[in-house]
């Protein structure tokens, strides 16, 4: 099983693509960035693909409405050998916590969450619920949702 954190990495790398083909290319510098550590997803993509972690991928960053990394990597049809490219579909599944995810680290990123705020802050019913069992996450805070594997389910049986 991929880890949760890892999830929601293959989640964005599975969406930026969709919003990649219509904003604008950069270079990495101008928009900050660092066209050096970009270059550590290909390798990083190329070792889970060649653990069988999965057979391909599409893989995107775009800062300030820029992309400044667009990638295929792997296979998109192994038997057929076909290779990945970056306009490719994916079929998306049972994808809430990974999308979930995402928005909670877009609202990060803008300053509008601090990971040690406890849910129930946002969502005041996970109150009640996390009454229940102690060591339930609705207690916790928004770092313990986000890298999570979730081998446990959530307590929120009504």
């Amino acid at each position: 099983m991929i880890p949760f954190n890892m999830k929601t990495l293959l989640c964005a790398l599975l969406t930026l693509p969709l919003l990649a083909a219509t904003l604008p290319q950069s270079k990495p510098d101008e928009v900050g960035m660092s066209a050096d550590r970009l270059k550590r997803i290909g390798p990083m993509i190329q070792s889970h693909i060649d653990a069988k972690g999965y057979s391909g991928a599409v893989t995107a960053v775009a800062r300030k409405g820029k992309v400044v990394h667009f990638e295929a990597h792997g296979m998109a049809d192994i038997e057929g050998n076909k290779p990945m490219k970056t306009d490719v579909l994916f079929r998306l599944a049972s994808m809430t916590k990974p999308m979930t995810a995402v928005s909670i680290l877009m609202l990060l990123e803008e300053g509008k969450l601090v990971l040690n705020d406890p849910i129930s802050k946002f969502m005041p019913e996970w109150r009640e619920a996390a009454g229940k069992r102690e060591h339930d996450m609705a207690v916790g805070n928004w770092q313990k949702f986000l890298f999570s594997d979730f081998t446990q389910s959530w307590p929120l049986d009504r």
